[in-house]
């Protein structure tokens, strides 16, 4: 079901009255193809109650087991070696907290807070140069580079 055509259903939804839809209310306040996209979906007349289902269950309710099954599926990659090397980085939490961050690209740069309109430009504002991505702040900056030559 595309965008619209969920849009129009509740929008049907609000302009029943009495089961059917209120054509005379519609018409005084929808254009006229809108209105005819609304007499195209009927509302339903199912005498059956609306019933949640969990998809990832075969039975369709809800389980913990089911529930702690998702939460697993996104955790898989923390069992690889990898994840295990920021909390070895000897330092301060402060900085092994930054690496975990950082390794799930997680850190708000300039790039993120432009894709989410909290900022007008994604240039990283030490340097100047570039779009200051989280391998920019790591490793591009040249403020980073003499961190690390350091």
């Amino acid at each position: 079901m595309g965008m619209n055509e969920a849009f129009m259903i509740k929008i049907e939804w609000r302009l029943v009255f009495n089961g059917s839809l209120n054509e005379a209310f519609a018409r005084a306040f929808l254009p006229e193809d809108m209105v005819q996209q609304l007499l195209l979906h009927p509302v339903p007349q199912g005498t059956e109650p609306d019933v949640p289902i969990w998809r990832l269950s075969s039975s369709g309710r809800f389980t913990m087991k089911t529930s702690y099954e998702l939460t697993r599926r996104d955790d898989d990659h923390h069992e690889h070696p990898i994840w295990k090397i920021a909390w070895q980085v000897e330092g301060i939490q402060r900085t092994r907290t930054f690496f975990e961050l950082a390794m799930h690209q997680r850190l708000l740069t300039n790039v993120e807070r432009c894709r989410r309109h909290l900022a007008l430009m994604d240039a990283c504002r030490i340097c100047g140069g570039g779009p200051e991505t989280i391998l920019h702040i790591i490793r591009d900056c040249p403020y980073a580079r003499a961190v690390w030559s350091e």
